[in-house]
């Protein structure tokens, strides 16, 4: 199941089926009527799915479709024109697609492509210039791939790079200046990477290492500062990572652990704020 703004979707069978608010055409069945039960939007052939701000995208037996808010461009179809019915963005070879605030971006034979909304340079094509289509930004050896509010983080052959927004150090690349082309953030053995609102992971040869906002800990150094390069965080063996606005949660010799904000009980444990990682359970 997959979760966006106020509605939801999921693969049934390799079936899309979604529900709930439909304002913008985001549930993709022709029409903008909110929906309290699942409907059936894309009959088969469905491999991954990724909702966002009010548009969705679906890799169907290798090609990218996407529907829903467009003022940005970040449907990817030519057009600013927002859309209640799926349309084919890329026709072959996409692997994955991944969706930031009003942009996306998409591997397509182990290439990187992004489009739509691009003032931070978080496109990744030298300018910040808005693209209404997809343009080519890594053009081989992406494996993993993250956005976050406006800025991007591409694993490529091992190695980290990042672009876009960097005024909380998001990027880790020593500065807090925003870069509008990729630049290396770690050379080598980089296994995933994740982002947050403002801040970023990454798995490095079983470690994990953090950086920008921390302003809640989320950082698990044991500080509240922020941090413009990574900085290892307290844990090895780490297998799996996911980062929220405000927290981070690791698995790591096969326990989770979390750490950041709880104001909302976000990290599991029944207690307070963590600056550095809690255990929380055995998976």
């Amino acid at each position: 199941v997959f979760l966006g703004n106020h509605y939801a979707c999921a693969v049934v069978s390799d079936a899309l089926q979604c529900w709930g608010l439909n304002y913008y055409g985001q549930l993709g069945d022709g029409t903008t009527t909110n929906r309290t039960s699942p409907t059936t939007v894309i009959a088969s052939g469905v491999t991954s799915v990724a909702l966002g701000s009010y548009r969705s995208c679906a890799v169907v037996s290798g090609a990218l479709q996407c529907w829903g808010a467009n003022d940005y461009g970040q449907l990817g179809d030519g057009t600013t024109t927002s859309r209640s019915s799926p349309v084919t963005v890329v026709s072959a070879g996409v692997t994955g697609v991944f969706l930031g605030s009003h942009y996306a971006c998409a591997v397509v034979s182990g290439a990187l492509q992004c489009w739509g909304s691009n003032f931070y340079g978080q496109l990744g094509d030298g300018t910040t210039t808005n693209r209404t289509s997809p343009t080519t930004v890594i053009s081989s050896g992406v494996t993993k791939v993250a956005l976050g509010i406006y800025s991007s983080c591409a694993v490529v052959s091992g190695a980290l790079h990042c672009w876009g927004a960097n005024n909380y150090g998001q990027l880790g690349d020593g500065t807090t200046a925003n870069r509008s082309s990729p630049v290396t953030i770690i050379s080598s053995g980089v296994a995933s990477v994740s982002r947050g609102r403002n801040h970023t992971c990454a798995v490095v040869s079983g470690a994990l290492k953090c950086w920008g906002d921390n302003s809640s800990g989320q950082l698990g150094d044991g500080t509240t500062t922020n941090r413009s390069s990574p900085g290892a965080v307290s844990l090895s063996s780490v297998t799996a990572l996911s980062l929220g606005d405000y927290h981070s949660c690791a698995v790591a010799s096969g326990a989770l652990h979390c750490w950041g904000a709880n104001n909302y009980g976000q990290l599991g444990d029944g207690a307070a704020w963590s600056l550095t990682p809690r255990f929380v359970k055995n998976p």
